[in-house]
């Protein structure tokens, strides 16, 4: 019995039920959790970061930064995306004026924009997570090569969507409604 799990354990990665299960929970506990969750997930990211570079690999405070901004970019920006599609498509008085039908608000844009971003960053966190010893262990060069065109367009992404954020949020919100919005959407314990 033992070894027989022993070598279920070993190979679970190609069975193809298996796969399909991880996804199908993924996708569930995407759906589930609001946005404070998955910045934690971030949190924790950059934080096994900061230790495969500075404890791990013996970098500069400078260089441990470069490296865990950098492999932490598409995360932050998909974070980013998610949270304004989540604003405009909210409920808000507002932003009534961007509202469509109920139908297509639900089914297709929450899907695409809020669902989608969270999936690809928990997928993410739990490829870095059930792999950390290689994750510790990989030589990566994001600390000393320059800065691609896909990571610089992420941070760039990530701050301009910040930014309308914050411009719709001044204009367009009462502040009883935004604090409500906020913490349903930020705090991790509102699940």
């Amino acid at each position: 019995m033992r070894a027989a799990l022993r070598y279920l354990a070993e190979i679970h990665d190609e069975i193809p039920a298996f796969r399909a299960g991880f996804f199908v929970v993924s996708l569930i506990l995407a759906a589930l959790l609001n946005f404070g969750v998955f910045a934690l997930l971030i949190i924790g990211h950059m934080a096994l970061d900061v230790v495969k570079y500075r404890e791990y690999h013996r970098c500069s405070w400078r260089l441990t930064w470069r490296g865990t901004i950098r492999e932490s970019a598409a995360d932050i920006m998909l974070l980013s995306l998610g949270l304004c599609i989540a604003l405009v498509l909210s409920a808000s008085p507002g932003f009534q004026a961007l509202h469509f039908s109920p139908s297509v608000r639900l089914t297709l844009a929450s899907f695409l924009g809020i669902l989608v971003s969270k999936l690809l960053i928990l997928l993410r966190f739990m490829r870095v997570l059930l792999n950390s010893r290689g994750h510790l262990r990989a030589k990566s060069f994001a600390t000393r090569s320059a800065w691609t065109a896909g990571e610089q367009f992420n941070l760039f992404f990530a701050f301009f969507l910040l930014g309308i954020l914050t411009i719709l949020i001044l204009r367009n919100a009462d502040d009883t409604w935004f604090l409500q919005w906020l913490s349903f959407q930020v705090l991790p314990w509102k699940i």
